[in-house]
């Protein structure tokens, strides 16, 4: 097996220009969800003055939106695209109930309630700076629970890995902090993690029954996976590590869904593995 070549600085900053300009596009011709002509071409100008003057907050779909990375206002415009995407698998508006593992600021709920503000939604994380910020966003969408924890197999603490302003990569595992980031080390801190146990579920009043799950959780997975035994879902929708610590080929995750409900999930949307790629996305059904 040939070694992938790791991208020069010069290469990677012009690579995330490229993107950012496709994602301009994408956003200002975005059309597969409710989002008015103004108000896509209103966000662009505030999301350069967010980022140009290293601001933590932004307004975007209607509401501020808080953060700690100074490019979130970039990454922001993807999301009504990913959910859009999602939504010709999951159906949001005849959904009820979501769970997101692996939240981070919010970005996903934020744009998620927005389009469809009657979901219930519980979202997981960790990482204490990450979950200021999440708890500030949620509190702006009825229906939104957050907890301070991760999930995992026992209810433990563990050391958890972050870079300073990065925390959207934050994990268990620190080389995983920093893949492809330009710049910082990770940092040790410790965070809670928690099994969804029958008794653990029944004193936080956390559901049992989901239509979709949401987990990104940069290496994690498998350890997720095994933490959500008591949890039924519809659909699931994973970041899957390809090259990163943890990775978990895709039949070790349906094996292990299998064990943890019962039944064998199918695939019905697998990302392509590219090049140079740390990750893909995988869709589930337990129908």
């Amino acid at each position: 097996m040939r070694e992938q070549s790791t991208p020069t600085r010069p290469a990677q900053i012009l690579d995330r220009l490229v993107t950012n300009f496709a994602n301009d596009y994408r956003f200002a011709t975005f059309h597969a969800l409710p989002l008015s002509l103004p108000t896509r071409l209103g966000y662009l100008p505030r999301k350069y003055a967010a980022i140009l003057q290293n601001r933590r907050e932004v307004r975007f779909l209607g509401n501020p939106f808080r953060y700690d990375n100074r490019l979130m206002p970039a990454l922001l415009q993807a999301y009504p695209g990913e959910i859009a995407a999602l939504d010709r698998h999951v159906r949001f508006a005849t959904s009820a109930r979501v769970m997101d593992v692996g939240a981070n600021v919010g970005q996903f709920g934020f744009v998620l309630k927005t389009f469809f503000p009657h979901l219930e939604l519980v979202s997981f994380e960790p990482n204490p700076a990450a979950f200021d910020c999440l708890r500030v966003n949620a509190a702006q969408h009825q229906g939104w629970r957050v907890f301070p924890f991760g999930l995992a197999p026992h209810s433990q603490s563990s050391d958890f890995f972050v870079v300073e302003g990065k925390s959207a990569q934050g994990s268990v595992f620190p080389e995983n902090a920093a893949v492809n980031l330009l710049g910082g080390d990770p940092r040790r801190i410790q965070v809670r993690l928690e099994h969804l146990s029958d008794e653990f579920l029944t004193a936080q009043t956390i559901p049992r029954q989901y239509d979709f799950v949401k987990v990104d959780v940069e290496g994690f997975e498998r350890d997720v996976l095994a933490s959500l035994d008591c949890i039924r879902w519809r659909y699931m929708y994973l970041e899957l590590s390809v090259t990163r610590t943890g990775s978990t080929p895709i039949a070790d995750v349906i094996a292990l869904v299998t064990r943890t409900t019962g039944k064998r999930p199918r695939v019905v949307f697998q990302q392509d593995i590219a090049p140079g790629t740390s990750h893909i996305d995988v869709v589930l059904a337990s129908d």
